[in-house]
């Protein structure tokens, strides 16, 4: 059965961005850094935890652009 997401999981992905100079970086070492965060499986979830956290607009911003990537590879 073929998928259209990628094989990689989101949150793996995700993790392994931060080096990247942009706020999928910046996303990425604050999810490396929470417990509670990285816990979450998708993206949906994620951007629940962020909203619960209280995170500003730019966080939302870099979990679109951090999905897009990785529904791109």
């Amino acid at each position: 059965m073929q998928t259209d997401e990628p094989n990689d999981s989101f949150m793996l992905w995700l993790q392994r961005q931060v080096s990247r100079d942009d706020w999928v970086g910046v996303l990425a070492a604050l999810v490396r850094s929470t417990p509670g965060l990285r816990s979450s499986g998708t993206p949906e979830e994620l951007r629940v935890r962020l909203q619960e956290a209280g995170v500003g607009p730019e966080y939302f911003e870099g979990l679109d652009e951090a999905e897009n990537a990785w529904l791109s590879e």
